[in-house]
């Protein structure tokens, strides 16, 4: 099942790394937030991307534009700051045929002893439950649900996600793949736990 991948961002320069992982045969929303010139030039250079802007700080309605300008049967979504593996899309495109909703697994990388305990520590302190994301969803499953995002929650609140889908008894399956978030100082993931809790 073919996929778009959506990227919300506001002015995070790893953009340009992870629009890199994407394959060049897929195309791209991101729906940019308060950009600056760098990523509005960025965004503009790449032809496969479709660049919309919502200067509100809403995680939700912001996800959601991209949902509602996707063309494709199904979306997924990344963080500017994490990337793809190189079979990323294709395994998730026939997840997608078994399944409407794939969650990923969230590795976190790192590129020293600091970052490398932050890795570890994310990776065995964390319930599993948690260690992945919800990551992609096939368009038609808002048929049953609404809206995959609510956009009278100002953070992309997974929780009121999760509940619509098991009212509906709409299963996700865990993909056989994952994407690899960048490295964490111990001050970012801490900042990181306090804004999400």
């Amino acid at each position: 099942m073919k996929v778009t991948v959506a990227i919300v961002c506001s002015t995070d320069r790893l953009l340009k790394k992870c629009l890199k992982s994407i394959p060049k045969d897929i195309p791209i929303i991101v729906v940019l937030n308060y950009p600056d010139k760098y990523m509005l030039d960025l965004t503009n250079k790449d032809k496969r991307i479709i660049t919309y802007r919502c200067d509100e700080r809403n995680l939700g309605k912001l996800r959601q534009i991209a949902v509602d300008n996707c063309k494709t049967p199904a979306i997924c979504f990344v963080d500017s700051d994490c990337i793809l593996e190189k079979d990323t899309i294709s395994i998730v495109e026939k997840e997608l045929e078994e399944s409407p909703v794939v969650n990923i697994p969230l590795h976190f990388a790192y590129n020293n002893f600091l970052t490398k305990i932050v890795s570890l520590c994310r990776q065995y302190t964390t319930p599993d439950k948690l260690l992945y994301m919800p990551f992609a969803f096939r368009i038609d499953i808002q048929k049953k649900i609404g809206k995959l995002f609510n956009e009278k929650l100002s953070w992309g609140e997974d929780t009121d996600q999760r509940i619509r889908l098991n009212k509906k008894n709409i299963k996700y399956i865990v993909s056989k793949t994952f994407i690899t978030h960048k490295a964490l100082t111990i001050k970012e993931d801490s900042k990181s736990s306090i804004r999400l809790g």
